[in-house]
């Protein structure tokens, strides 16, 4: 049965005089001949699994549920992206075009997949590009020979990211390699599809943008202090507990009689007579409460460096808590 479906997928995307919806992507995109049967044969076995799986729940139309699935999970992502950056979906022909284009894209980006927005945003120009040839019905920029994807997308994206690579900066010169903190990674270059200033850019172009803007935007300094801010509100909870428990052992033992022994010596917590020493016992609990989230703060900005002062809205926040805690103290 799995064997079954799984040929008629492949004939499925295999429909046409000159091969499949994968082979005419070849032709106008440039992909890799093996990467597109690769990926031709992931779909194909991606999509007979799927609807496997549904023809044994009874559903009417596997087939067709089946790629509708598929895609929903594979551009999920996409839709997100999309909604953040509120432009619209880029949908070209159908379903399957759709998908195949991604996972033609997907086959070839190598480690550009570790920035799945990145993906997001060749999927888009992509579709572009494939939009334009379909309604002018212009000739491919490139021969499918030229392998252009890789040649002229992934290459020079590849080759700006992998200059970040401080053992590769090693090797080629005798300068001492970059602090941890000023290495620039895929996170922080992936950043910069997540700003609408990247759709300025098309596929084949977007690599020079790395090289004139500060790619990174997060410098991590490395300390013991890290937990306590990376785990504050489990540390608060535990110092401001044990500022309640201190204050109540104390009021307790000031209140108590000479002959109160254990737990007796708690029976005048709550006397008129002692509320002044009580009041201002519970009351200082507030100075570690303030202390805490005045010292969360500095943390704050101690890590983030200058870096805080990019996002004004965000700095002008820390400047209000610290000054509101600060008052308490």
């Amino acid at each position: 049965m799995l064997q079954a479906d799984l040929r008629r997928s492949v004939m499925r995307l295999d429909n046409g005089q000159n091969g499949g919806v994968f082979e005419r992507l070849q032709r106008l995109l440039g992909f890799q001949p093996a990467s597109v049967r690769n990926q031709k044969e992931h779909m194909a076995v991606l999509l007979a699994n799927k609807q496997f799986r549904l023809a044994q729940k009874g559903c009417a139309d596997p087939p067709g549920d089946a790629l509708k699935q598929l895609h929903k999970q594979v551009f999920l992502n996409y839709t997100k992206w999309c909604r953040f950056l509120s432009i619209k979906p880029k949908w070209v022909s159908d379903l399957e075009t759709q998908a195949a284009l991604f996972f033609l894209i997907w086959g070839e980006a190598g480690n550009l997949r570790f920035m799945p927005e990145c993906l997001c945003f060749l999927y888009h120009q992509m579709a572009t590009r494939l939009e334009k040839l379909d309604t002018a019905h212009q000739k491919p920029e490139f021969a499918p020979a030229d392998n252009a994807f890789l040649n002229f997308v992934v290459k020079p994206m590849y080759t700006v990211v992998a200059k970040m690579n401080p053992s590769l900066q090693k090797k080629k010169s005798k300068i001492s390699p970059l602090d941890h903190k000023n290495v620039t990674n895929y996170d922080d270059v992936n950043e910069f599809f997540w700003k609408p200033e990247c759709l300025r850019f098309d596929e084949t172009n977007v690599a020079r943008a790395f090289e004139h803007r500060e790619a990174k935007t997060f410098k991590e300094r490395r300390s013991l202090l890290n937990p306590f801010l990376a785990f504050y509100r489990i540390f608060f909870f535990l110092l401001v507990m044990l500022h309640v428990l201190i204050a109540i052992s104390y009021v307790a033992v000031k209140s108590r009689s000479e002959k109160t022994k254990g737990f007796e010596m708690y029976n005048n917590m709550f006397s008129s007579s002692i509320s002044n020493l009580r009041n201002q016992a519970f009351l200082s609990v507030g100075i570690t409460y303030a202390g805490l989230s005045v010292f969360k703060v500095i943390l704050q900005v101690w890590i983030d460096g200058v870096l805080i002062f990019s996002h004004k809205a965000y700095a002008a926040a820390l400047y209000c808590r610290i000054v509101w805690h600060a008052a308490f103290l």
